[in-house]
């Protein structure tokens, strides 16, 4: 059970802490970019949901290359097995 906790703690670190400080690092470059969007956006060059799009798509296949080693590190660093059901007992009511 002990195991089970502590893996439980890597996945969480691996997973929900770390898409917050990714999404720390994306801020700067919206702050800095903000003054072109609204320059273009008010030349008519693209919408406000095009360049959203855009920005989303770019943030996630950065995102991708970074979170995909590091999860594949934690995944065979703890060497976590495909179900952890197994040793989940359920003795009913």
């Amino acid at each position: 059970m002990q195991n089970l906790v502590n893996v439980c703690a890597i996945l969480y670190m691996a997973f929900a802490v770390m898409v917050a400080y990714a999404a720390v690092t994306a801020m700067p470059s919206l702050v800095l970019e903000r003054a072109l969007f609204v320059r273009e956006r008010n030349d008519g060059l693209y919408y406000t949901a095009t360049y959203l799009v855009h920005k989303m798509i770019e943030e996630i296949l950065l995102a991708a290359l970074v979170t995909l080693p590091v999860s594949a590190y934690c995944f065979y660093g703890i060497k976590f097995q495909v179900c952890i059901c197994s040793d989940v007992r359920f003795d009913g009511p």
